[in-house]
């Protein structure tokens, strides 16, 4: 097997397990910027990541699968702006 097909092969199958862990959907879709969905439980990232990125996307899926699993509060009811988005946000990193 091609070192790069058995890479991503890998790289989703480990996605894939982070997400089962912690209840939550991984889905890959063709150009689009990886994004999190914490009330449907969803991380989507794209199908065709550089395969040179393919770890730091790992670290990604890591980082947000924390923040749905372990977020447990309503942010509308802390933050009322983006600016304090992006704080609360970096202050739960």
């Amino acid at each position: 097997m091609d070192a790069e097909i058995q890479r991503r092969r890998t790289f989703e199958i480990i996605a894939k397990w982070i997400g089962k862990q912690n209840g939550i959907t991984i889905e890959f879709h063709p150009n689009i910027c990886p994004h999190a969905d914490p009330k449907k439980r969803i991380i989507r990232l794209p199908s065709n990541i550089k395969e040179e990125n393919l770890d730091k996307v790992i670290a990604l899926v890591l980082h947000e699968a924390a923040h749905i699993a372990k977020s447990q509060f309503n942010t509308q009811k802390i933050v009322s702006n983006q600016e304090e988005m992006n704080v609360l946000n970096a202050v739960e990193d």
